[in-house]
């Protein structure tokens, strides 16, 4: 199902050319399995979290994860928290990948399930960085409900934090999805498109003073994700260090290296 916002059993039997009966006993199934659920409106289907979760689990094997895991992995050590790398999925976001960091106090989110744009870091960070449509197909298909007495629920004040998020070039949620839950994502931008989003989440209300901490080190760890995306990943899967990042850098070196060695030869 292709549909953001789901697709009618009418439509997906047409779609598919099987009978309209025959297509009742398989969602049927699918329902009960968690593979697809109905939409608020109930008149359409739209993909399940079990579905979801297998999704989260063929895209664990594909490139995105494997190239930002020593990135998170360095991000973690840097900051001592939980580091999750998240994606759009519909109109919704998701968690692929998580590195644990080494606080006492740790908040576990788990990876797969159906996160909403509005209220968390993550969402809003890719509805900031993409079309305005994607939130207008949020508003018109679900809303933007109340999750907790934080969450933001009029769209013009949701637009204005955007633009916020655009400029500063991270998003907060705080205590916006879960009350007591703060987050802060950073976004992982190629060739002018939002591909993921790297975020922390941590209990409570962080204060001002954690985000000149955390933000700057985010950022660096969002973009050198963007940039090895867009170049040969290291061959042994390990963060360069800043004095050596990519294969760029290294022809580079290589090239000096060679006209050295070549002016050399010509002066003996």
């Amino acid at each position: 199902m292709d549909e953001p916002q789901g697709i009618t059993a009418s439509a997906l039997a047409q779609r598919l050319d099987i009978p309209k009966s025959t297509l009742s006993l398989i969602l049927r199934h699918f329902l009960e399995l968690g593979i697809v659920e109905r939409a608020h409106d109930r008149a359409r289907i739209v993909i399940g979290p079990e579905l979801v979760k297998l999704a989260f689990r063929i895209v664990s094997n594909l490139q995105l994860p494997r190239v930002a895991r020593p990135h998170l992995e360095w991000l973690a050590r840097e900051t001592h928290e939980n580091v999750y790398l998240g994606v759009q999925n519909g109109l919704k976001a998701i968690y692929i990948d998580r590195v644990d960091g080494t606080e006492s106090v740790r908040v576990n989110v788990e990876l797969g399930a159906p996160r909403p744009l509005h209220a968390t870091a993550i969402g809003k960070l890719i509805l900031a960085f993409s079309p305005p449509s994607l939130l207008e197909a949020v508003v018109r298909a679900e809303g933007l409900p109340a999750l907790t007495p934080h969450t933001i629920t009029d769209p013009t004040r949701l637009r204005r934090k955007l633009e916020e998020v655009r400029k500063r070039g991270f998003s907060t949620s705080d205590g916006e999805n879960i009350d007591g839950l703060y987050a802060i994502a950073v976004p992982v931008i190629v060739r002018g498109r939002i591909v993921a989003g790297i975020c922390i989440c941590v209990p409570g209300s962080p204060g001002l003073h954690h985000r000149p901490r955390w933000a700057p080190k985010m950022l660096k760890a969002a973009q050198r994700i963007s940039r090895d995306l867009t170049a040969r990943p290291q061959p042994n899967g390990s963060a360069p260090s800043d004095g050596d990042w990519g294969p760029a850098r290294r022809r580079r070196t290589r090239r000096r290296a060679s006209a050295r060695s070549e002016s050399r030869r010509r002066a003996t």
